[in-house]
């Protein structure tokens, strides 16, 4: 772990990269084992968590057949708010996929930085949004005798 530090720290003087752990505590980077390409690693990292949300936004602003997602659909306060949300996050992963082409070192620091800065402000909807969609489980969608099932 001292090398990934080091390296870490290297490239955070170079780049101006955000504190290693504010990156670390959202995207994990303890675990990359890859230092030669360390950046390129933060970046993947970063895309798969980005990717995870966007997947658990895209199931509720576009429900498919399963119960859960057209529940939550229903319940679901600030549909604007999260389709925002979900188009930045998917430009960052767009952007990355872009990267995957041809990307140098200094391509994926700006990455990281950007990407950080963008996902720091996306925290709060987050938030609320996963707290509502837990929430939401305690309440019955079918409570307006409104059906479910849009199809």
């Amino acid at each position: 772990m001292s090398d990934l530090l080091d390296i870490f720290k290297q490239k955070r003087g170079k780049y101006g990269l955000p504190e290693f752990s504010e990156l670390d505590r959202h995207f994990d980077l303890v675990s990359i084992d890859n230092y030669d390409a360390l950046l390129r690693s933060v970046r993947h990292r970063m895309t798969d968590k980005l990717d995870f949300f966007a997947k658990i936004i895209e199931g509720v602003l576009q429900p498919n057949e399963s119960l859960s997602s057209l529940h939550e659909y229903k319940l679901l306060e600030d549909k604007k708010e999260l389709y925002d949300t979900y188009r930045s996050m998917m430009g960052l992963i767009r952007n990355s996929h872009l990267l995957e082409l041809d990307s140098t070192e200094e391509d994926d620091a700006e990455f990281i930085k950007d990407s950080f800065s963008r996902f720091s402000k996306m925290l709060p909807v987050l938030r609320r949004t996963l707290e509502e969609l837990q929430g939401c489980w305690s309440k019955d969608a079918l409570a307006d005798d409104s059906p479910l099932y849009f199809g």
